[in-house]
């Protein structure tokens, strides 16, 4: 049976409609949330950078006995072992990953989500950081915690609380679940004990269908063990799984892919552009890193991948709802908690208040009557209300109407970063989006004298504005765009803005490709080369990387292999020892377009050592993307050779 795929905008129509039509008949919610470790990253790492920080200590402890499985689950469990073999010390390892972070956008507008309680009420999620209950109590929402199987009776599938449910348990306590055994005991049911975390999860599953959102699905944890025995029969409701990039459905196991209501739900990518490899990528938009309502730089948003927070955003959106009361009247709001906490007197005196309190809520909502006196319901407040919202098309509509009249000051710097972060999360190339630009570049051009933050921001928004432009076809338009962002950015030394530069030089260069002038992009791409050879920074170093490999492709669309495979020989003679796993990947890519290269010229032997490179330096690799290319090396050495290949063929 072939893999049910839908796009975003799809899903969450099937959601709304069930949703709604639940509410009408009965008040039981169809849905809850499943979520991984993809809604707490960049601030807390990948389960893969964990793996290889602890591969990294156990080699200095001398520990360099290789894992016994090749499971995800097996080789990150062996060194997170090797590294940490106490508990308590595994635990304290956590803890210092997790405490004193700041909560990630994804678990904002989950929590944003869960205010409502439309979609669903319940989260299970086998992260061991707080950042969910962290946010829910910023947003004022009380709600039960079950962070291990004793406390499993406090969660009530049927009540109307809002709850979270822990399946391996959280960073405050040591008997956490990190190691494959301890991961596979919790998915067990005991004969002993009717309430234990594999109960719990088949009866949330009996009545309720998961949308499953930033968990890649370890085989053997509690939560697919439960899957699969839910899946032996038909769902009332479907189950929705949000891939972060389409690929990831194919690696799930054949009882989810080919259950009949399970729904793999993929980005739909905008451009059309084909990432296979051989093909020259593009270098993604940068964030506006640090901005409200903005995933982190550091977390790849590309038209072909869908992150945790693009999909709450779509359901938020979907759904209509109302911005946080934290986030409309943050005084009132604070007043009120205040209220709500102070010991009520019942006639005593006011000594009774100890701390005071009253005196500071009569001086929260003093302040909040002068603000009230400026005007409360100012147009940047509307605006910043359709980012909360995900309105992000309203809010450039609002934002341009509001340029084109006089800014009191303060305001032109609150549009401008308003702005980027509504285009930037639009991330259609549609006009909305490179308007939400223009009006950037437009607003920082008029500052008499810009400081840093609107020069970040200007740049940010001409590359991105560049990468909309190539998305929409408009790759003459986007080739101006970038050569502009150069010229203006380009002698900068500080890393952000040769950054900027690189990747407008770069996306230059794929345009360039793009429109078929090969030639010229090789130029180009060799360009950068040179401009960064000397760079030491990962960031500069990925994109060098890159510029070579894309380098090589654009030989091979000019029918020039033995430039191309010089190319690919050069990504990994200068990367084949760096750490930083974007850069290996690169270097994987290489391999294995090496190896297709000579393939295609008839050199089986050559072509099958260079397979062999990529499987021998990669195949225990935690990366999905390095796996891949292992399997697709392993697939090829497999394949007869083609008639006329032999002894005598090389």
């Amino acid at each position: 049976m072939p893999l049910k795929k839908v796009d975003l905008v799809t899903a969450v129509g099937h959601i709304k409609q069930v949703c709604g039509e639940n509410r009408a008949i009965q008040d039981r919610l169809p849905f809850f949330f499943l979520v991984g470790s993809g809604l707490s990253y960049p601030p807390v790492p990948l389960a893969a950078k964990i793996e290889e920080s602890c591969k990294v200590l156990s080699r200095e402890q001398k520990r360099t006995t290789a894992p016994a499985g090749k499971r995800a689950i097996d080789t990150y469990s062996h060194w997170f072992d090797h590294a940490y073999p106490h508990p308590i010390e595994r635990q304290r390892y956590l803890r210092s990953l997790i405490e004193g972070k700041s909560i990630s956008h994804a678990n904002f507008r989950l929590a944003h989500l869960l205010l409502d309680k439309r979609v669903a009420n319940l989260v299970v999620t086998t992260n061991f950081d707080d950042f969910l209950s962290r946010a829910l109590n910023l947003f004022g929402k009380p709600h039960i915690v079950c962070d291990h199987p004793r406390t499993v009776e406090r969660i009530n599938p049927e009540a109307d609380d809002v709850q979270i449910v822990h399946v391996h348990g959280s960073y405050w306590f040591y008997d956490c679940c990190n190691l494959v055994g301890e991961i596979e005991e919790r998915s067990r049911s005991s004969a002993e004990n009717s309430f234990t975390m594999a109960s719990l999860l088949d009866t949330i599953l009996a009545r309720r269908s998961p949308l499953v959102v930033g968990y890649g699905g370890w085989e053997g944890d509690v939560v697919m063990c439960a899957l699969k025995r839910r899946l032996q029969n038909r769902l009332p409701y479907n189950l929705y799984w949000f891939c972060y990039r389409d690929c990831e459905a194919e690696a799930l196991p054949e009882f989810l892919r080919e259950h009949p209501n399970v729904y793999f739900v993929v980005a739909d990518d905008p451009t059309g552009r084909d990432d296979a490899l051989k093909t020259p990528a593009a270098v993604s938009a940068a964030a506006p890193a640090g901005d409200p309502a903005t995933p982190e730089a550091a977390y790849e948003e590309t038209p072909d991948v869908l992150p945790a927070q693009r999909v709450f955003d779509e359901l938020i959106r979907a759904f209509d709802l109302p911005a946080p009361e934290l986030t409309k009247d943050p005084l009132s709001y604070f007043a009120t908690y205040l209220r709500q906490s102070l010991p009520q007197q019942d006639g005593l005196s006011a000594e009774v208040d100890i701390y005071s309190l009253g005196s500071v809520i009569e001086r929260i909502e003093g302040a909040r009557g002068r603000a009230q006196v400026k005007g409360a319901e100012t147009r940047m407040e509307r605006i910043r209300d359709y980012l909360r919202r995900s309105q992000y098309r309203d809010a450039i509509r609002l934002g341009a109407e509001m340029a084109s009249t006089k800014l009191r000051p303060g305001e032109s710097r609150d549009l401008l970063r308003t702005m980027l972060t509504a285009a930037w999360r639009l991330d259609d190339n549609s006009a909305e989006e490179i308007q939400g630009y223009d009006l950037v570049i437009r607003l920082g051009d008029a500052v008499p004298k810009p400081d840093a933050f609107v020069r970040e921001r200007v740049a940010m928004a001409m590359v991105n504005k560049g990468l909309a432009l190539a998305g929409a076809n408009r790759h003459h338009e986007a080739i101006e765009t970038f050569k502009a962002a150069v010229q203006r950015f380009g002698r900068e030394r500080d890393l952000f803005f040769r950054q900027q530069s690189a990747e407008a030089l770069f996306n230059r260069a794929y345009s360039l490709s793009a429109m078929g002038r090969h030639r010229q992009a090789v130029d180009a791409y060799q360009s950068l080369i040179r401009r960064l050879n000397h760079a030491r920074e990962v960031e500069l170093q990925e994109l060098t990387a890159m510029a070579m490999l894309n380098q090589g492709c654009e030989w091979g669309e000019l029918r020039n292999p033995e430039e191309e495979l010089k190319a690919y020989g050069a990504v990994v003679k200068r990367f084949s020892r760096a750490d930083d796993p974007d850069v290996q990947i690169q270097v994987g890519r290489a391999f294995y377009n090496w190896g297709v290269t000579l393939d295609s010229l008839n050199r089986p032997k050559s072509a099958a050592k260079a397979y062999q490179a990529l499987i021998d330096r990669f195949e225990l690799s935690r990366n999905r993307e390095l796996r891949d290319l292992v399997d697709s090396a392993r697939a090829n050495l497999a394949q007869p050779e083609p008639e006329g290949a032999g002894p005598g063929a090389e």
